[in-house]
């Protein structure tokens, strides 16, 4: 099983005997717009009794189990350095034997992943092995994101907008509904390695919805899930998730 982090999407992969098709989903959870320094607390509080049981702690807090395990990395996750992206990379071609220039995508199996660290681990002393795969799985070998990436991703989806017809404006009550649904789909795929590119998660979470872009809907989420902010922040925010 693969997990990220989250990411943004930054899931971590959910209890596989738990997975829920979408069709059997009566009203998925909708979380409060702003986290709160007390939830933070007391999600820091809920790990050290629960784990990262991410479906337990969604019973606890009220939130989908994606949107904890999202901001148990934000608000515990530390920046790349060059160093450490160069020592994951060298790891990874060390143990995948593959050459970066030649191989598109490079997919690591969790048996490769826990000999990379068992190997390779003292590179990465203050990092768990969801924090690995994550920078791995979301930046690939340009490490940390950077303006190449965002070039990329950002041609890729608006390449992808341009070829439907969205809405402009608020999001309807059914609209985000339905990204909710997808969002929870696609979410379960993307930490299963199912679906591999991070473009290409919010190009079907786009495609269910069928009335928003694939940036609205990547705005919206990071909006609606992640990033607490004042009320007149908020509102700007809800302005440009809408053109």
């Amino acid at each position: 099983m693969c997990d990220i982090r989250s990411s943004s999407g930054r899931w971590v992969p959910p209890n596989s005997n738990s997975k829920k098709h979408p069709n059997n989903i009566s009203k998925p959870k909708k979380p409060r717009i702003r986290w709160t320094q007390q939830e933070d607390d007391l999600l820091l509080r809920l790990i050290k009794t629960h784990g990262k049981d991410w479906h337990k702690l969604s019973e606890i807090l009220g939130r989908p189990y994606y949107n904890i395990s999202y901001r148990y990395m934000w608000i515990t996750s530390k920046t790349w350095s060059p160093e450490e992206n160069s020592h994951l990379h060298y790891s990874i071609k060390k143990i995948m034997n593959v050459d970066f220039g030649n191989e598109k995508k490079i997919k690591i199996s969790d048996n490769k992943w826990n000999l990379i660290m068992n190997i390779f681990g003292e590179k990465f002393p203050d990092r768990t092995l969801e924090e690995v795969k994550h920078n791995w799985k979301q930046y690939g070998i340009g490490g940390n994101v950077n303006d190449t990436h965002k070039i990329r991703n950002n041609s890729a989806i608006e390449n992808h907008d341009r070829k439907k017809q969205v809405n402009a404006g608020v999001w309807t009550d059914d609209e985000i509904m339905k990204f909710e649904v997808a969002l929870e789909k696609h979410a379960e795929q993307w930490s299963m390695c199912e679906i591999e590119e991070w473009m290409d998660l919010w190009r079907k979470i786009s495609e269910d919805v069928g009335t928003r872009s694939a940036r609205q809907c990547q705005r919206l989420y990071y909006w609606k899930y992640s990033m607490p902010r004042d009320e007149d922040t908020r509102i700007k925010v809800i302005d440009e998730i809408s053109t």
